[in-house]
Protein backbone atom coordinates (compact mmCIF):
# COMPACT_ATOMS: atom_id res chain seq x y z
CA UNK A 1 0.00 0.00 0.00
CA UNK A 2 1.27 3.34 -0.80
CA UNK A 3 0.16 6.48 2.48
CA UNK A 4 -0.18 9.99 1.06
CA UNK A 5 -0.29 12.57 4.17
CA UNK A 6 0.85 15.40 2.27
CA UNK A 7 1.19 16.71 -1.19
CA UNK A 8 1.49 19.85 -2.64
CA UNK A 9 -0.94 20.05 -6.58
CA UNK A 10 2.46 19.41 -8.38
CA UNK A 11 4.10 16.73 -6.05
CA UNK A 12 5.73 13.91 -7.00
CA UNK A 13 3.78 11.85 -4.65
CA UNK A 14 1.42 12.13 -7.27
CA UNK A 15 3.38 10.33 -9.51
CA UNK A 16 4.37 7.80 -6.82
CA UNK A 17 0.55 7.49 -6.08
CA UNK A 18 -0.37 7.12 -9.66
CA UNK A 19 2.18 4.26 -10.68
CA UNK A 20 1.14 2.44 -7.36
CA UNK A 21 -2.48 2.52 -8.53
CA UNK A 22 -0.97 1.72 -12.12
CA UNK A 23 0.03 -1.72 -10.78
CA UNK A 24 -2.55 -2.29 -8.48
CA UNK A 25 -1.55 -1.38 -4.90
CA UNK A 26 -3.80 0.25 -2.66
CA UNK A 27 -3.79 3.82 -2.25
CA UNK A 28 -4.59 5.39 1.19
CA UNK A 29 -4.46 9.23 2.09
CA UNK A 30 -4.74 11.09 5.29
CA UNK A 31 -6.82 13.78 4.66
CA UNK A 32 -6.09 17.42 6.08
CA UNK A 33 -7.45 20.95 6.30
CA UNK A 34 -9.13 22.30 3.59
CA UNK A 35 -7.09 25.64 3.91
CA UNK A 36 -3.89 23.82 3.99
CA UNK A 37 -2.27 23.71 0.04
CA UNK A 38 -0.60 20.59 1.68
CA UNK A 39 -3.57 18.61 1.86
CA UNK A 40 -5.08 19.23 -1.88
CA UNK A 41 -3.64 16.43 -3.75
CA UNK A 42 -4.78 14.41 -0.79
CA UNK A 43 -8.71 15.19 -1.21
CA UNK A 44 -7.87 14.68 -4.63
CA UNK A 45 -6.71 11.43 -4.59
CA UNK A 46 -9.82 10.42 -2.04
CA UNK A 47 -12.26 12.07 -4.87
CA UNK A 48 -10.45 9.79 -7.01
CA UNK A 49 -11.20 6.54 -4.96
CA UNK A 50 -8.33 6.66 -2.34
CA UNK A 51 -8.83 4.91 0.68
CA UNK A 52 -9.21 7.33 3.39
CA UNK A 53 -6.87 6.58 6.52
CA UNK A 54 -7.64 7.80 9.71
CA UNK A 55 -5.73 5.09 11.66
CA UNK A 56 -3.38 2.80 11.35
CA UNK A 57 -6.46 -0.19 10.58
CA UNK A 58 -7.89 1.87 8.00
CA UNK A 59 -4.49 1.06 5.66
CA UNK A 60 -5.01 -2.42 4.73
CA UNK A 61 -2.36 -5.05 4.46
CA UNK A 62 0.03 -4.11 6.53
CA UNK A 63 2.33 -7.06 7.73
CA UNK A 64 1.91 -7.54 11.29
CA UNK A 65 5.59 -8.25 11.90
CA UNK A 66 6.62 -4.67 11.10
CA UNK A 67 6.09 -2.01 13.91
CA UNK A 68 7.11 1.66 14.03
CA UNK A 69 9.80 2.98 15.95
CA UNK A 70 11.10 6.46 16.45
CA UNK A 71 14.78 6.51 15.65
CA UNK A 72 16.00 8.86 18.50
CA UNK A 73 14.16 11.48 20.81
CA UNK A 74 15.98 14.47 18.91
CA UNK A 75 14.65 13.60 15.12
CA UNK A 76 10.92 13.34 13.66
CA UNK A 77 11.67 10.36 11.30
CA UNK A 78 10.80 6.91 11.51
CA UNK A 79 11.99 3.61 10.49
CA UNK A 80 10.50 0.08 10.04
CA UNK A 81 12.00 -2.61 11.55
CA UNK A 82 11.22 -6.30 11.06
CA UNK A 83 11.27 -8.32 14.60
CA UNK A 84 12.85 -11.87 13.97
CA UNK A 85 10.43 -14.01 16.27
CA UNK A 86 7.50 -14.00 18.03
CA UNK A 87 8.84 -13.33 21.21
CA UNK A 88 10.71 -10.01 19.83
CA UNK A 89 7.17 -9.17 18.97
CA UNK A 90 5.12 -9.55 22.12
CA UNK A 91 7.73 -8.03 24.34
CA UNK A 92 5.72 -6.05 25.77
CA UNK A 93 6.07 -3.18 28.62
CA UNK A 94 3.99 -3.28 31.76
CA UNK A 95 1.67 -0.60 30.20
CA UNK A 96 1.14 -2.84 27.16
CA UNK A 97 0.68 -5.68 29.09
CA UNK A 98 -2.21 -4.08 31.73
CA UNK A 99 -3.81 -2.87 28.88
CA UNK A 100 -3.85 -6.07 26.94
CA UNK A 101 -5.36 -7.92 30.38
CA UNK A 102 -7.60 -5.15 30.36
CA UNK A 103 -9.32 -5.52 26.80
CA UNK A 104 -8.97 -8.67 26.74
CA UNK A 105 -12.43 -8.70 29.19
CA UNK A 106 -13.97 -6.08 26.69
CA UNK A 107 -14.13 -3.13 24.37
CA UNK A 108 -12.77 0.18 26.02
CA UNK A 109 -12.27 3.82 25.31
CA UNK A 110 -9.11 5.66 25.59
CA UNK A 111 -9.96 7.46 28.77
CA UNK A 112 -11.38 3.96 30.33
CA UNK A 113 -8.29 2.23 29.22
CA UNK A 114 -6.10 5.12 30.94
CA UNK A 115 -8.06 5.27 34.11
CA UNK A 116 -7.95 1.71 34.48
CA UNK A 117 -4.25 1.74 33.85
CA UNK A 118 -3.16 4.94 35.65
CA UNK A 119 -1.77 6.36 32.73
CA UNK A 120 -1.88 9.72 31.13
CA UNK A 121 -3.71 10.00 27.99
CA UNK A 122 -0.87 10.84 26.26
CA UNK A 123 1.01 7.54 27.17
CA UNK A 124 -1.97 5.32 26.76
CA UNK A 125 -2.42 6.67 23.19
CA UNK A 126 1.28 6.23 22.77
CA UNK A 127 0.86 2.19 24.29
CA UNK A 128 -2.43 2.25 22.29
CA UNK A 129 -0.88 2.66 18.87
CA UNK A 130 1.79 0.70 19.48
CA UNK A 131 -0.15 -2.42 20.01
CA UNK A 132 -1.94 -1.38 16.94
CA UNK A 133 1.42 -1.73 14.92
CA UNK A 134 2.33 -4.55 16.28
CA UNK A 135 -1.44 -6.30 15.31
CA UNK A 136 -2.27 -6.83 18.96
CA UNK A 137 -5.18 -4.35 19.16
CA UNK A 138 -7.20 -2.23 16.36
CA UNK A 139 -9.87 0.80 17.06
CA UNK A 140 -13.50 -0.41 16.20
CA UNK A 141 -16.15 1.80 16.16
CA UNK A 142 -14.24 4.09 18.79
CA UNK A 143 -13.38 1.39 20.87
CA UNK A 144 -10.34 -0.15 21.32
CA UNK A 145 -10.25 -4.43 21.02
CA UNK A 146 -8.08 -6.93 21.19
CA UNK A 147 -6.91 -8.50 17.94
Amino acid sequence: AVLVTEASRFSGTLITAGFAADYGRDVCAVPGSILSGTSRSCHDLIREGATIAESIDDIPRIPRHIIYRKESSDTHSFSLHCNQTENEQNDLSKEEECILNLLAAAPRTLRAVSEHCHLDLRKTALSLTTLQAKGLVRLYRGLYVRS
